[in-house]
Formats: C-alpha cells, sequence, structure tokens
C-alpha cells in the first residue's frame, strides 16, 4: 500500500503532523469512552470477573484469599491471575470498592489498548488506517462485554498490543530497552491469559530472520527467568502448595473435560467445528481474516502487516489444535468468544488493511463510499446495543443503594440464582456488612426451598 506519505522518523505522517495525529486520537478517545459507557453490560454474574473483584477486596481489608465454596478453591486459574488482580488492586486503593469503579479500571485497560492499537496502525499505514482500525476496534459487538466485564479478555488485548509496539519499535531501532519491555509485556499477557504464549514462537522465529541468531535463545531464557520468579513468588505466598506457580492453577481448574475420540475422521472434524458455532459477529471477523491474511502474505509478505498476520495465524493454529492430554486425546480449551479476545484488534488489523487497499485507496468514489459505508454499518446495525435510558452502568449506582437500604432496614433481597445472590455480595454491599477485622465475611448466602422452587437469600453468619 502506497499512500504518497513523506517518511519522518520511522513513522507514515501522510502529511498530518504530530500534533494532529494526536488530536484525531484524542477524538477516537472521547468516542471510545463515551461508547463504552453507552454499551457497557451489567456487571456479570457468571462468577469470574465478580469473584476476581470480591478476592482483591479481601487482600485491600488485609484478609488472605478464600474459598468461594467447593468448585472455587483458595487458590485457582481466577486468584492467581496477578496481572489483572494487581491493576484491580490499585484501582481499589485509590478510587474505592464501589461496584462503579469495576468499571473505570476496565476502561482504563481498554483506553490503553487503544493507544497502542492507534500507534500500531500509525506505523502499518499511516493516519486514516489507524483512525478506521481504531472505530471497527471500538464499534465492534463483542467489545460491549470485552471492554466492560472484569474478564481477562482486555487485559490480554492491552499486553499484547503493547508487546507488539515494543517489538516493532526495537526492530525499527534496534534499542535493547524496547526488546526488554516487549518480554516484560509477554509475560504479562502470559499471566493474565495463559494462551498468549501462542505468540511466542513467532517472536522468537521473526528475532531470528530479522535481527542476530542469538537473540531467540536469549529471549527464551529472559522467559524462563520471569517464569522462575513468578513460580518462586507463588510457592512463598502460598506456603508451598502452588509448587509449578500459577501453573499449578491452570491445571487444577482445567483439567478436565474436552476428550475427544479420533477413531473416526469425522471426530478429527471437532476441532474445526469449534470455530463454526462462534457468535455470528465473530464467525464473520475470523473467516475473513483467515482470507485476508492469504491476501496480505501473497501481496504485502515483507511488511509489519504481514507480520500481524503470521501472529494471528499462529495463534489460531495452536488454539485450534492444542492438547492437553493423549490418551484420550483432550482439547485444551473450548473455543468461546473470551478465550478470542486477544487476537481481535489483529483480525481487525488485516481485514480493514485488505478492505483499505481494495476500496479506500482506490480512485474510484464508488469504491471509496462502499469502504466508508462498510465501517459506519457496525455501530448502526449493532445501535441496539446502546443504553441511553436503561444505561447499565447507572443501574449499577442505583443498585447498589437499593441493595444497602434493604440490608438496612432487614429487608433481605430474594434471588432466584445462586451466583446472582453472590454478585450482590460480593460486589455491591459495603464492605462495613462483608468484612470484619477479625473474621472476615459477616454474611453468607443461604439456600431455602419454598415448596415449590429453591431461592436465594443474603443473610448474617
Amino acid at each position: 500500500m502506497n499512500y504518497s506519505c513523506e517518511k519522518k522518523d520511522h513513522m507514515n505522517t501522510c502529511k498530518f503532523s504530530y500534533r494532529h495525529e494526536m488530536q484525531i486520537f484524542f477524538v477516537l478517545f472521547v468516542i471510545g469512552i463515551f461508547y463504552r459507557i453507552l454499551t457497557a453490560d451489567y456487571i456479570s454474574y457468571g462468577g469470574d470477573a465478580m469473584y476476581k473483584w470480591f478476592q482483591v477486596k479481601r487482600l485491600l481489608y488485609g484478609f488472605d484469599f478464600t474459598g468461594w465454596d467447593k468448585y472455587y478453591p483458595t487458590w485457582n486459574q481466577h486468584t492467581s491471575r496477578w496481572a489483572i488482580n494487581g491493576v484491580t488492586y490499585i484501582f481499589q486503593y485509590v478510587f474505592g470498592t464501589h461496584p462503579v469503579v469495576m468499571y473505570l479500571c476496565v476502561f482504563f485497560m481498554f483506553s490503553i489498548s487503544l493507544i497502542f492499537l492507534f500507534l500500531i496502525s500509525l506505523r502499518i499505514n499511516g493516519v486514516y488506517f489507524a483512525t478506521t482500525s481504531c472505530l471497527i476496534y471500538i464499534f465492534f459487538p463483542v467489545m460491549d462485554a470485552i471492554g466492560s466485564q472484569l474478564l481477562p479478555g482486555i487485559f490480554s488485548i492491552t499486553y499484547m498490543l503493547i508487546a507488539i509496539y515494543f517489538m516493532i519499535l526495537y526492530v525499527e531501532r534496534d534499542k535493547f530497552a524496547f526488546l526488554f519491555i516487549h518480554i516484560l509485556f509477554v509475560f504479562l499477557a502470559y499471566s493474565s491469559k495463559i494462551t498468549s504464549v501462542f505468540f511466542i514462537p513467532i517472536f522468537m522465529i521473526f528475532l531470528y530472520k530479522k535481527k542476530k541468531k542469538s537473540l531467540p535463545l536469549m529471549y527464551a531464557l529472559s522467559l524462563i527467568v520471569l517464569f522462575f520468579i513468578e513460580v518462586t513468588a507463588f510457592y512463598f505466598v502460598s506456603d508451598g502448595s502452588l509448587v509449578l506457580g500459577k501453573m499449578s492453577c491452570i491445571i487444577q481448574g482445567h483439567g478436565r473435560g474436552g476428550d475427544i475420540d479420533l477413531n473416526h475422521m469425522f471426530s478429527f472434524m471437532t476441532f474445526f467445528e469449534r470455530w463454526i458455532k462462534l457468535p455470528i459477529s465473530w464467525k464473520l471477523l475470523f473467516f475473513i481474516s483467515l482470507l485476508s491474511s492469504l491476501y496480505i502474505l501473497k501481496k504485502f509478505r515483507n511488511s509489519w502487516i504481514s507480520f500481524i498476520a503470521v501472529l494471528c495465524l499462529c495463534f489460531v493454529f495452536f488454539e485450534t489444535f492444542a492438547i492437553k492430554s493423549i490418551n484420550p486425546i483432550k482439547i485444551a480449551e473450548p473455543i468461546r468468544v473470551r478465550y478470542l479476545s486477544v487476537i481481535l484488534p489483529l483480525m481487525i488489523l488485516m481485514v480493514n488493511y485488505v478492505l483499505c487497499n481494495i476500496f479506500l485507496l482506490q480512485k474510484s468514489f464508488i469504491r471509496k463510499a462502499v469502504y466508508v459505508l462498510l465501517i459506519c454499518a457496525i455501530p448502526i446495525l449493532y445501535f441496539k446495543e446502546i443504553h441511553l435510558v436503561d444505561n447499565n452502568i447507572y443501574k449499577v449506582y442505583i443498585d447498589e443503594k437499593i441493595i444497602n437500604s434493604s440490608f438496612e432496614n432487614n429487608k433481605p433481597e430474594i434471588f432466584e440464582n445462586k451466583k446472582k445472590a453472590y454478585r450482590y455480595l460480593y460486589v455491591f454491599l459495603k464492605d462495613n456488612y462483608v468484612f470484619s477485622n477479625s473474621s472476615g465475611e459477616l454474611l453468607m448466602v443461604k439456600n431455602s426451598y419454598n415448596g415449590t422452587n429453591n431461592y436465594y437469600e443474603i443473610v448474617r453468619k
């Protein structure tokens, strides 16, 4: 792709000064945050998000991690994700533990991811490409959940985008400081979601080809040292119960399920069927991005966008075929939207690059108009996701007042769902109701039966 741009300090400025680029990004930033507020999901009661929030609250109040019930042991895949819990702890420490602060934490990570997506896009193909890539990222349907819930997705996206950006800086400017920052954020991405290791082979191969032949060894040793430090820290913090550190928690939490019988060819297709069962927006983006990657690798082989394409394909390969057991064969993890979040911006970059090449950069006015319509179609098609009157963040603010008022007046709420009751206990209730300096938790969820259905209520121990 060629914008007939001026090159300056390795950056494609496209006749835009640094000041103008920052002004454009500021507009994107405002649009992004405003749209996240309007489309934010209500705080999830699926377990993962609220469980992390509560355990960090315990640490803030000076208590150790504790088990939720028999399905949630003291140390698990949630409590061991220090790259998520550390950021959450800082936000609770600075802004308090009101449930709305959970959104502030996630919005902060979204903002950082937007910054680095813009910077990466600038280096790939200039300011027009960066602007439209960020708009697609902001408006893409699944971002209403990824960008508003305390789940690994937005954290792994952010850390990996930072890692990619500093890899680009290292290759362009040849300063080892950039490479070490890259390695650190790769490790942070791994510490938020373990499947981020699927990118590492491409990073090492890329260093081998572009730089010194010895760099991959140094790269691997650096990650091993960081892993050893993490394992040692977890071993002492857990009083020796986590021999492999965070890996011990992952093995305990994700070591069951996923069997595949490969006696017949059709059973082998199970590996691929998981992609077909994705939601329609993800399915379209995934298959279009695969086609885009082939187009990019054929036509733009020696470019940063081809590097992005190979990174994404490597992740997809390992996500599809990674197994955790041979007899019987067990899939490492099911293919779910929240597990694929980390490649969302990479797929967007590939698809948008191809669209720019086919439509935007052509002389035909019709092609340019088609491109603009495609970009505008995303927020228009998903306009229903915008909550103007019934904004979920405002509802969280109001519900927090209601639940605490009810509790003060000894009028316990009745819940039809156990996890919903836990959400209100762990996230919504004031901390002086939940914690005490001696025992930790003062309240519990009680399961009762009214002759027809089970129901749950929050009661004092």
